[in-house]
């Protein structure tokens, strides 16, 4: 889900996570996978 300023936000709930924990990790999972060495070479070719 995309809140109004264009920033997600999760829809689902988990017991053991509160949401702003589950969107922190979706912040770090998404530049752990764009900042990889590989994908940026492949995205500068």
């Amino acid at each position: 889900m995309v809140d109004p300023a264009g920033l997600h936000n999760t829809v689902i709930s988990n017991e053991n996570l509160t949401a702003g924990e589950l969107v922190t990790f979706c912040d770090k999972a998404r530049q752990r996978f764009y900042l990889r060495p590989g994908y940026l070479l492949y995205k500068l070719r």
